[in-house]
């Protein structure tokens, strides 16, 4: 039997516009979570659990790398989105080093962010039942 309430996801981005939006968008099929720095955010993981973060990299104070580094180690069981406005390949790459499942550019296309969100929840629900089928 499956699990039907809502999977918590936190948001991580300085524009409150786009987090408006991305909430329009996420918020029928997850319990969305949001926050304007990663300060925010990581107080908040301190207090409740998420399922996944996305977050922006450029964000006011520390960037989204430093939330990924943080979530990584503290929160190992939360899967990492990261997105940015700033274009290359160099930011994918180094998002993809640091341990994050995806990496997204602005402007969102939102039908393919919410494919992300499902792919990287789905992700995340197989690590944990490999994890938990293991001898211990």
């Amino acid at each position: 039997m499956e699990n039907s309430s809502p999977r918590p996801i936190l948001i991580i981005d300085d524009e409150d516009v786009l987090l408006n939006l991305m909430i329009f968008h996420l918020s029928p099929l997850y319990r969305c979570a949001t926050a304007t720095s990663a300060e925010q955010a990581l107080e908040m993981m301190e207090h409740d659990s998420f399922d996944l973060v996305l977050t922006d990299i450029k964000l006011s104070g520390k960037d989204g790398f430093h939330v990924c580094e943080i979530v990584r180690s503290r929160f190992p069981k939360t899967v990492i989105m990261m997105m940015t406005g700033m274009q290359g390949a160099l930011y994918a790459r180094k998002a993809l080093d640091a341990g994050v499942f995806s990496f997204v550019t602005k402007p969102l296309e939102f039908s393919r962010l919410k494919s992300l969100v499902e792919s990287a929840l789905a992700h995340q629900t197989m690590v944990a039942n490999r994890h938990s089928k293991q001898p211990r």
